[in-house]
This record gives C-alpha cells, structure tokens and sequence, in this order.
C-alpha cells in the first residue's frame, strides 16, 4: 500500500471522528437547557439560549457555546434542530437532531430527546 493511500485513509478517519465530537458537544450543550423556557423570551446568539427548543440554527464552521470559531475546525458545517416530538409513550419529547459535514463530506448525525419530568408541560 502506498503511504499516500495510508494519509488519505488517515485523514479521513480524523475528519470523521472530529465530525462525530462536534455532533456531540453540540447535542449535549442543547440537551443540557431547560425543557420550558424559563423566562418566555425568544433569545437571539447562542450565548443566550436557555431552552432546548432554541436550537434551531447552522453554524459555518464549529463554534463554542458563546458562538465563538474553534481554530481548525472552521470548514465544518453544523445544522441542529429542535422539534416537539412523541418517544413512545412520552408524547411531549423534544427531538434535538444534529449533523455535522466535515471538510471531506463525511457527514456525522446524532439525535437525541428532551423530556419535562417533573413539570406541568405548557405549549408554546
């Protein structure tokens, strides 16, 4: 095999996995946040999302929680997602989905689910 078949494979593999780790830092942040929204305002930058149904948005290029570019990581595209959605028999779930395109068109996707335990669920 020759070595430049070995570095493609390499970098592929690397262009993956950090699409894979953007797709779940980007899940956790928003699974993290409140069901409701605490304070019924509709809130602009990321920075100031307080609920899971905030996220709903595409960044240009992997950015942290205050929506500031991480070096090296400008050249993926991350689109996330929040929706009410049913989870067998919890009918109010919050389905937040994620994908994540590398520079290489590998694409990652994670879902994950926001339930309310433990509140009156209100409809917004």
């Amino acid at each position: 095999m020759r070595l430049s078949a070995i570095s493609i494979r390499s970098a592929n593999a690397l262009a993956s996995t950090q699409a894979a780790a953007i797709a779940s830092a980007y899940l956790d942040e928003a699974l993290s946040k409140a069901y409701q929204d605490p304070d019924g305002v509709v809130e602009v930058g990321r920075a100031n999302f307080d609920d899971v149904r905030d996220y709903n948005f595409i960044d240009n290029g992997a950015r942290d929680a205050a929506g500031n570019l991480v070096p090296g990581l400008g050249q993926y595209t991350v689109q996330i997602s929040a929706a009410l959605a049913a989870l067998g028999a919890v009918p109010d779930a919050i389905q937040v989905d994620v994908r994540v395109t590398a520079p290489n068109g590998a694409v990652s996707m994670l879902t994950g689910f926001r339930t309310n335990y433990g509140g009156q669920v209100v409809r917004q």
